[in-house]
């Protein structure tokens, strides 16, 4: 079981983090992500701290600390900021104090954090199919929480979400020892939001991908390149595609020939590359052509070539045919939707 919504005494938590984590071991948890309310005013005080115990208590326990942050009541206009800020401070993982029913949080909280690619967006309240179908396009998790009274809208969250393919994950939202959720509690959550066990499973996948330098056991040899000028893009295409194994980036053509040609050189060949047309310096096209001539020149057959998915917004079609006879094996249109990249890995037989 991991938990990726919990609170220390950095904010409103009874539990300094080294209790905290062996309450949760106790418990029946193998990880937590620590995710302590914060805004602009405490980012540099609670995160590092949250680096610094987390890299003490994951040497010292068989137990793993994700460092966090959960921003909370931070007007929509600046969230994105703020999550930024996060990242930059060692943030493992942004979570956002959504729109629950039980708190005056600012209307546009839930579209604010899903639209700056957050990781979680907690208790999200009468949460909208549209903005459920955003974070289905952008990968942000929705939470099924364990917490008194947020949770009272998990069902309408499980039913929006799983409407329009919405990723969920389940959370105690912990604030002191008794909110622990086991295993077999935190199943009963999912169960009466009206979701299945298969779903809690599901759940229970999307938390381990932020496990650090760990992949999924069915996909541990799974090397992926996303290739990409923009910051965010990268994050969230890394961030759907580091489920399935390991999941590296580079912010143009040039990065992307030069990654290529030394997993070539380390015999740990990328399995698949998405790789953005538009770039500054080197380009997609002039990439892809570039890593089709060093699989050439290694005499790598067709059939074991690395994958590639050319991303372009669809006014860059005469380049997605120029691609295709560059020998590129699938596209997809810009901006990109989770579900539609993971279908295209599911059909290159990548992923299950």
């Amino acid at each position: 079981m991991i938990d990726l919504h919990t609170h220390t005494i950095f904010s409103d938590g009874v539990l300094i983090p080294a209790e905290l984590a062996r309450r949760a071991q106790v418990a029946g948890l193998t990880a937590m992500a620590m995710t302590d309310h914060g805004d602009h005013s405490n980012l540099d005080f609670i995160i590092p701290r949250l680096v610094t115990v987390a890299q003490e208590l994951n040497a010292a326990m068989p137990f793993t600390v994700i460092p966090g942050i959960e921003l909370t009541h931070v007007p929509p206009s600046i969230i994105a900021d703020a999550a930024a800020k996060a990242r930059d401070l060692g943030a493992q993982i942004v979570v956002v104090h959504g729109e629950t029913i039980v708190e005056p949080v600012c209307p546009g909280t839930n579209q604010a954090a899903i639209e700056a690619c957050v990781d979680v967006l907690a208790h999200p309240g009468q949460i909208t199919e549209a903005e459920a179908a955003l974070a289905a396009d952008k990968g942000v998790l929705l939470e099924i929480t364990g917490r008194k009274g947020h949770s009272l809208t998990n069902g309408h969250v499980a039913r929006m979400a799983k409407k329009v393919g919405a990723r969920l994950v389940v959370n105690s939202d912990s604030h002191a020892p008794g909110d622990l959720m086991s295993p077999e509690w935190a199943e009963k959550v999912v169960l009466g939001a009206g979701l299945t066990r298969e779903d809690f499973q599901a759940m229970q996948k999307e938390a381990r991908a932020f496990l650090p330098n760990q992949t999924q056991e069915t996909s541990a040899s799974l090397r992926m390149l996303v290739v990409d000028d923009d910051a965010m893009s990268r994050m969230v295409l890394c961030r759907a595609l580091g489920a399935h194994g390991e999941c590296l980036t580079a912010a143009n053509g040039r990065e992307a020939i030069d990654a290529f040609r030394q997993a070539l050189a380390e015999n740990r060949p990328f399995d698949m590359i998405t790789l953005d047309v538009m770039m500054p310096d080197v380009d997609g096209r002039s990439a892809l052509a570039q890593i089709r001539f060093l699989e050439e020149d290694r005499d790598i057959e067709p059939e074991n070539r690395t994958k590639i998915i050319m991303t372009t917004t669809l006014s860059e079609r005469k380049d997605i045919e120029g691609a295709f006879r560059d020998q590129c094996d699938a596209y997809v249109t810009k901006p990109v939707r989770v579900d539609e990249l993971l279908e295209r890995v599911r059909q290159f037989g990548l992923i299950d």
